[in-house]
């Protein structure tokens, strides 16, 4: 007797996305990858601010020391030379760079030549101001040295990238006070500049801050100002000039 065996074959299924489950699965890898790229961009860029609002600080610093130690700049006689910072933000690139120059202009007619160390009535002297020329009786003291083509400037210093200075905050108050808040604002009592020198002369290690009317030597004394930098993604540092001579860099809010 002959048997028909019946083989059950058995049909094999291939599991495997739909279109609909592929894009779902490509949609959140996208989103994934645009926020830790934004996230990367945005610490990335905190990282360069801050070298760069510590590269202001530590200019100012360096002009306070050059001041302090006596430094002479070749063709000046001399080690009455003040030396400084400079910032402009009514210039088309203000506020993407600061000078650091050194305050050689003016002559000495209002000290008395019989201070101890003191310079003699005729010296070269330093009018706080970044003239274009070395000479301090000029036509040429009336024009800043913003260009960095000669003159008093050393260095035009220029902050990277996407960092810039926003505003500059002064304040005639006590050393004490900021002159800006937590988020970056010029405080009441405080004004809102758009030129700032400060500058520092021996022996004493305390800060010169003025700010400059129309690119004229005279302007307002003050006791503080707060440089307020940021970067794209609206993150803020700023850094404190006192007029006791202390320089820092602070954290504002927004990061």
């Amino acid at each position: 007797m002959n048997f028909s065996k019946k083989q059950n074959k058995k049909t094999k299924i291939s599991r495997a996305f739909t279109l609909i489950e592929m894009l779902f699965v490509l949609a959140i890898f996208g989103i994934l990858t645009s926020v830790v790229l934004f996230e990367y961009a945005n610490f990335n860029s905190q990282i360069i601010m801050n070298n760069t609002v510590y590269e202001v600080a530590l200019t100012t610093r360096q002009a306070q020391v050059y001041a302090l130690g006596t430094r002479q700049q070749e063709g000046l006689e001399g080690f009455y030379n003040r030396y400084g910072v400079y910032f402009d933000l009514n210039k088309s690139d203000g506020d993407k760079n600061f000078i650091f120059f050194i305050d050689a202009g003016g002559t000495v007619n209002f000290k008395e030549s019989s201070i101890v160390g003191g310079p003699l009535e005729g010296d070269n002297y330093a009018n706080n101001f970044c003239d274009d020329d070395l000479d301090g009786d000029s036509a040429a003291d009336e024009v800043d040295c913003y260009t960095c083509s000669g003159g008093e400037c050393l260095e035009k210093l220029t902050l990277s990238r996407d960092i810039e200075i926003e505003k500059i905050c002064v304040s005639g108050g006590t050393s004490f006070d900021s002159p800006y808040d937590l988020d970056g604002e010029c405080e009441a009592y405080a004004d809102q500049s758009y030129d700032l020198v400060v500058t520092f002369e021996r022996p004493d290690p305390s800060a010169i801050i003025t700010t400059p009317i129309n690119d004229s030597r005279s302007g307002t004394e003050y006791t503080s100002a707060g440089i307020v930098i940021k970067n794209k993604f609206g993150n803020r540092r700023a850094v404190l000039i006192k007029n006791t001579g202390q320089v820092s860099v602070e954290v504002l809010n927004g990061d």
